[in-house]
């Protein structure tokens, strides 16, 4: 009887205690929603209201008073209470399924009559002093952290909830710390130092460069680490390269091509005539204005031949020239004039004089940006210019500019072609009778001197090339030397292995 008396006692106290913690739930697991429409309320009752709705223990210290206004709808009771009480400049902890409703006064209080402790932190892979804004930042306004640079140790002063943070704190910026090494074969060490500095925050590792051997030295977290890795494997990838294959043509214009190329009458000229303009997209059919098309090889030859054929052609240049993927190539045909700058000192107002100098002539600049399915867009600049003294200006110097921008998308060893770049030319004409025309004063009656101007178009064709690898597109000549070198070097170890076999005979 005493077992059965003793056994419904145990089974009623577990009962109240399960019906007990059913009553006290965190509020962080308590999934009841409310809602609440108040006006001018006394917080001291909205609080009882949110208790009793949440089924949770709230107590509020002597201090939480005024009235509160509030419309929630399906919100928490977290939410509720989160709002209500930041709104009225209120705070709350939770403890042992206690909900502690204070005012700020009431913290600082609290805060100011707390017992302090102190802890020794000993740091084993990082630098005591790199932790102190890290821990200034958690302390209290009473606590301190002092470093001991010595030992490489920690001491931080204050209340015990605070040491907790700052352990917590400690045992993650404590991590093992490894060094690893990267040798750059393309990637500027100072560049990427720069991009990892601002990745990599001090606490967790630091970033070394030797800039004689172009080496990045990353002491840093294991989990930082493996991060740089991958970044320094995209960053350090071999560039990309594009081969710039040009060709720069003058062409005299004469009085029935007197604004350009007409591409339709060429392409219909000579006894074996080609249509050169169907072969062009419309753009470029007409002459006297920047025209831009494409051309494949074929077409290319094409119109190369049908030029030379039917107009006064004179290549200016052939130029090959290799740049890095998205760097600029500049190709100038031209020279450098000199003009003088004039300085005068504000003060002592003495004059200065400097000579300068101005590349004139025909200027070619491209940048190639390759995509992934084998095209290249070029940002083209051509630019076509001449120098002239002015007379009327102390003979300065002037020069005549005819440029333009372009940007064109091209396959991979298809070939641009700019016309309509017009330059005039002015030059002095001298007419002569031979021998008496180079007589002193006498000659003047015996020769004329007049000026001409001639109209000149510059067609400029560009064949980019994506280089697969370091040989493609290698002059003849290089092809040659290798041949020579190698041709060499078989013939000294055929001769190193017939001395050796000499003397194995004598």
């Amino acid at each position: 009887m005493k077992n059965k008396i003793l056994r419904f006692t145990i089974l009623i106290l577990l009962c109240f205690s399960v019906i007990a913690a059913a009553g006290t739930l965190s509020i962080e697991e308590d999934p009841a929603r409310i809602n609440l429409d108040i006006k001018d309320m006394s917080i001291l009752d909205v609080l009882r209201i949110l208790a009793e709705q949440g089924q949770v223990n709230i107590v509020a210290s002597r201090n939480v008073q005024g009235r509160v206004t509030a419309k929630l709808k399906d919100v928490t009771v977290k939410q509720a209470l989160d709002a209500i009480l930041d709104a009225n400049n209120f705070m709350y902890e939770e403890g042992k399924g206690i909900i502690k409703v204070f005012t700020h006064q009431d913290a600082l209080q609290k805060e100011q009559t707390e017992i302090l402790a102190s802890r020794v932190f000993f740091m084993s892979n990082i630098k005591a002093s790199d932790l102190r804004p890290v821990l200034n930042s958690i302390k209290s306004a009473r606590g301190r952290v002092e470093i001991n640079t010595m030992s490489n140790q920690v001491i931080v002063t204050d209340s015990i909830k605070k040491l907790m943070e700052v352990e917590e704190a400690i045992f993650i910026l404590d991590r093992k710390l490894i060094t690893q090494v990267y040798e750059l074969n393309y990637g500027d060490a100072k560049e990427i130092q720069a991009k990892l500095i601002e990745i990599i925050p001090k606490e967790e590792g630091e970033v070394i460069i030797d800039e004689r051997t172009n080496s990045l030295v990353i002491r840093a977290i294991p989990e930082v680490v493996r991060k740089v890795d991958q970044m320094i494997k995209n960053w350090d990838q071999r560039p990309m390269q594009v081969l710039i294959e040009a060709k720069i043509l003058e062409i005299s214009l004469d009085k029935t091509k007197g604004i350009g190329i007409n591409w339709e009458y060429l392409s219909t000229s000579g006894d074996d005539a080609v249509n050169v303009s169907a072969t062009l997209p419309a753009s470029v059919s007409a002459g006297g204005v920047l025209r831009v098309g494409t051309l494949s090889a074929d077409q290319y030859q094409i119109t190369l031949q049908m030029l030379e054929s039917a107009t006064n052609t004179n290549i200016l240049s052939n130029p090959r020239i290799v740049v890095i993927d998205n760097q600029e190539a500049n190709i100038l045909v031209g020279s450098s004039e000199p003009y003088l700058v004039t300085y005068i000192d504000s003060e002592s107002k003495t004059q200065t004089e400097e000579t300068k100098f101005i590349d004139v002539g025909i200027k070619l600049n491209v940048t190639p940006k390759i995509s992934k399915n084998g095209f290249i867009t070029l940002k083209i600049h051509p630019e076509v210019s001449s120098a002239r003294r002015v007379a009327e200006v102390n003979n300065s110097l002037a020069v005549d500019t005819t440029q333009a921008d372009t940007t064109v998308v091209v396959k991979d060893g298809k070939t641009i072609v700019l016309g309509g770049l017009i330059k005039d030319t002015e030059s002095d004409v001298v007419t002569k009778i031979p021998v008496l025309g180079d007589i002193p004063l006498l000659g003047l009656f015996f020769r004329s001197k007049a000026k001409t101007n001639t109209k000149r178009e510059i067609v400029v064709f560009i064949t980019p090339h994506i280089l697969k690898n370091e040989v493609e597109f290698m002059p003849e000549s290089n092809y040659r030397e290798q041949a020579i070198n190698k041709a060499i070097n078989s013939a000294a170890i055929k001769w190193r292995e017939w001395e050796e076999k000499a003397d194995g005979i004598r």
